[in-house]
């Protein structure tokens, strides 16, 4: 509850939301919107968000296809497979990303897209705090921007003032070296060149909806609305009464100006029903308010529908060990728990491969007792629930009914838990405590039980195990606790009911807490019976039972001798052993780190590649000696892969051979790979990355250098590469580097999220269908989406190949037909190619495709 939150944070937050209202307006919701932002997370009855809070980064969508040209240093992380459902294969590597500043940049309307417990509504809850400008991320303790401070700090006033002098005059230097180069111009990179001009999502002002919130005022309407209306009408249920007197005003203002920043929650957690409200009135939305920024969360499957709105979907970017490290760090600062350096160590490592939830359950139960690290994941929920309700076992049966509720249908509501308790009668301590305190005479739960029914749900709310998202609605605080206390019952469920849950994908989890409790057996045997699909998926989702069963588990060896067999398979589609090497790695298993290193062997380099990176994935340090074995193989893939993988175990050892590929491989790609992976480590990366820009001649060496330069957020980073930017006495083959560095930080200031165009408009495709009108083979009327399907049908493989990577990107879902006809191409890239935009098709639409045969 916000009473026991510090009085400290609540004073700042104040201060400047009444900066900020002198902009935008009404004070009071402001003030109420940000302690529902602060309070709106796991632990919002303990500690402000801003207190605890990771910055989010996201991974934009890929560039558009264009036809291949060589490419000097391509980007070395294209060899790792981002698969968005089993998010930990790509969670180690330095992958391009973007900050929440960047959001503001290029399309106004994004899909935040994220599994379930990767923080995809925190992620909300920071982007509006950070528009009111209530938070801002410290960077991890920088040594070398410490060291630059204090022998700044010794300099006279006027040995300052020369020193910024200098940076600004090399900054505009390689401003003008750079315009020179590409004939444009390049504002904004340097050091201390302040850009005054305020970020356009510090421009509007903030509103928050859940769509469970939305949809009982959606389901009500007898014609069509104002959208704008429909969503302040739910906002006004949510406020204090002042507050939602004076919102409609202020908030119908920003929509009609298009100074909103809208950020919708919740879509998964409506029926079929209202998720076909909520398309409409979204529609309805930006149809008649087009400028207002929109943020709309969802899952990384059954997207389509969002990209038909023009709404372009980026992805949440899983946290890497420094995210890791800082979220457990702010935990136990925030609850005042002192933290043993060893414990910090053992905790940062067991949550390697976990989502933010779950590394929040574990502190949280490690900062009462150490000897719980190596507990069993179903206890971390426990705790937490116990430390909120005092006779928690008394509880369990009346919250499993809760539970399952909302694992049914999506949330809890008084009407539905009113209409149980009339059949069930299922007593609660609160019943025993209110009747306690009342006349005997008066049985209120007898003779009111709807209001009987809103007094627990409350109850549960003040103790912080519910949260309300609307009149008579409710949610466990988050999903992971229903699927936990929900769990408890599937312990005497019969054969048929666990068969049933397990087929609902809100019920994955719980099946996973229950294969820590009882067998299921049968909840493997029916997944493995169903109709094989493109991703795999009935198979795969196993895996996420795996993490929580361990090895007692009577069916686990079968299916790692199953996934290992399927993974190294002859002729099999590099897209399945992506799909495989990724839940292998989400499993969590032991066995899976035996698959990989055996698969280290495989004389095929696909299968080389993947493997390594998902050991380096799973952090194995015993695979150290295998990766390194890797660069003697020619294949440059290969050896990139192997650097990169040896870069994500984060060893000291692990980077001693990361850092001597560096320094010594002939391949220049695996020396930038080496420099990228020590960008990532901010304690070793950035001060052996400074030391070697300033004291090392080698060529190839300071070329890679560069490359790693470029992913690191500090002014010296940037001073450096402006410096061999503008430098007269740099090699060429270095300073191209550095040009290639600042053009890409320019572009990603610039550029941030975007969409892709309309077939009519692919650079490529244009160029093509031009030189075919020119030769009479297909007509002048031709439209974008007819050239496609005459490039598929092109007898160039080539033109081929582009056709499907355009289709994948484009989401063009009527070519689906043309797509499995092509898993037959007589060419292997374009028959790989095929079946990736299948798979990309299946997640798109969130639902299966069926596996060619």
């Amino acid at each position: 509850m916000l009473s026991r939150i510090p009085g400290r944070s609540q004073t700042a937050a104040t201060t400047i939301t009444q900066r900020y209202a002198a902009r935008h307006g009404d004070r009071r919701y402001l003030n109420e919107f940000v302690r529902f932002c602060q309070q709106n997370h796991l632990f919002g009855d303990r500690y402000n968000l801003s207190d605890i809070a990771v910055e989010p980064r996201f991974i934009p969508p890929d560039p558009l296809v264009s036809a291949p040209e060589e490419e000097v240093d391509p980007d070395v992380f294209r060899v790792v497979p981002q698969n968005h459902t089993y998010p930990f294969m790509h969670a180690p590597y330095n992958i391009p990303t973007l900050g929440i500043p960047e959001l503001s940049q290029g399309t106004q309307r994004i899909a935040l897209l994220g599994v379930n417990g990767s923080g995809r509504t925190t992620a909300l809850m920071c982007i509006a705090l950070w528009s009111l400008e209530l938070l801002d991320f410290k960077p991890p303790y920088d040594k070398i921007q410490a060291q630059i401070d204090r022998y700044e700090e010794k300099l006279s006033p006027e040995e300052r003032a020369n020193r910024i002098k200098h940076r600004i005059r090399v900054a505009q230097q390689a401003q003008e070296r750079m315009a020179e180069a590409d004939g444009g111009t390049y504002i904004g990179t340097g050091d201390e060149e302040e850009d005054h001009e305020v970020n356009l999502l510090r421009r509007t002002i903030p509103i928050y909806c859940h769509l469970a919130s939305l949809s009982r005022h959606l389901a009500r309407a007898k014609s069509p609305l104002d959208p704008a209306e429909q969503l302040i009408e739910s906002l006004q249920d949510q406020y204090s009464f002042i507050a939602a007197k004076t919102l409609p005003q202020s908030l119908y203002r920003a929509i009609a100006t298009g100074h909103a920043l809208l950020l919708i929650d919740g879509y998964e957690d409506l029926n079929e029903t209202e998720q076909q409200l909520a398309q409409t009135w979204l529609e309805a939305l930006i149809s008649t308010y087009p400028n207002n920024t929109l943020i709309v969360t969802g899952l990384p499957t059954g997207y389509h529908w969002l990209s038909e709105l023009d709404i372009v979907p980026v992805f949440l970017r899983p946290w890497t060990e420094t995210n890791v490290a800082t979220a457990i760090s702010n935990q136990f600062k925030a609850s005042e728990t002192a933290l043993n350096e060893l414990v910090y160590i053992d905790l940062v490592a067991a949550s390697q491969l976990l989502h933010p939830v779950d590394i929040a359950l574990l502190s949280n139960i490690v900062s009462s007792d150490s000897e719980m690290l190596t507990s069993q994941a179903g206890q971390w929920p426990h705790h937490f629930l116990d430390q909120r309700l005092a006779d928690l076992e008394a509880w369990l049966p009346y919250l499993q009914q809760l539970a399952e509720q909302e694992l049914d249908t999506g949330r809890v509501t008084v009407a539905v838990t009113t209409e149980k308790q009339a059949v069930l009668h299922t007593w609660t301590p609160f019943d025993i405590a209110s009747d306690a305190a009342e006349d005997t005479t008066e049985k209120s739960r007898e003779r009111m039980p709807q209001r009987r029914t809103q007094l627990i749900l409350t109850h549960l709310k003040t103790q912080g195990v519910l949260r309300q998202l609307a009149p008579g609605q409710y949610q466990f605080r988050h999903h992971v606790l229903a699927a936990y206390i929900a769990a408890q019952g599937l312990q005497y469920a019969e054969e048929t009911e666990l068969i049933e849950k397990a087929s609902q994908p809100r019920w994955m989890r719980a099946i996973g807490y229950a294969a820590e409790l009882v067998p299921i057996d049968a909840a493997v045997r029916a997944h493995l019976q169903q109709p094989k699909d493109v991703l795999l998926s009935h198979v795969l989702d196993i895996t996420q039972w795996l993490a929580y069963a361990g090895k007692q588990a009577t069916w686990r060896q079968h299916i790692l001798r199953l996934l290992g067999n399927m993974f190294v398979a002859p002729n099999q589609f590099i897209r399945v052993r992506e799909q495989i090497a990724a839940a292998l790695v989400a499993s969590r298993d032991e066995g899976s780190k035996m698959i990989l290193r055996a698969a280290l062997q495989n004389p095929n380099p696909d299968i080389r590649i993947l493997s390594s990176l998902g050991l380096g994935a799973l952090h194995d340090a015993g695979a150290i000696n295998p990766l390194r074995k890797l660069f003697t193989i020619p294949d440059e893939m290969v050896q990139i892969s192997a650097t990169l993988a040896l870069g994500a175990i984060g060893t000291k050892d692990a980077l001693n051979v990361v850092l001597e590929a560096m320094q010594r491989s002939e391949n220049r790609g695996v020396r930038r790979a080496a420099a990228e992976m020590l960008a990532m480590y901010p304690d070793i990366g950035y001060e052996t990355l400074y030391k070697a820009i300033n004291e090392e001649t080698d060529i190839l060496l300071r070329r890679a250098i560069l490359f790693g330069l470029g992913r690191i957020r500090t002014n010296w980073a940037l001073i450096t590469i402006n410096e061999v930017v503008s430098s007269g006495k740099e090699e060429y083959y270095v300073r191209l580097a550095a040009m290639e560095v600042f053009r890409v930080l320019y572009e990603k200031e610039s550029q941030g999220v975007n969409g892709y165009p309309s077939a009519n408009a692919i650079p490529w495709l244009l160029e093509w269908g031009q030189q075919q009108q020119r030769t009479g083979a297909i007509s002048d009327d031709v439209t974008g989406d007819e050239m496609l399907s005459f490039a598929l049908e092109s007898r160039q493989p080539q033109t081929r190949y582009l056709a499907l990577l355009t289709i994948t990107q484009l989401g063009l879902l009527n070519q689906i037909s043309n797509v499995y006809k092509h898993l037959h191409d007589p060419n292997e890239a374009v028959r790989d190619t095929a079946y990736r935009t299948l798979a990309h098709f299946q997640n798109r639409i969130g639902a299966d495709l069926p596996l060619p045969i």
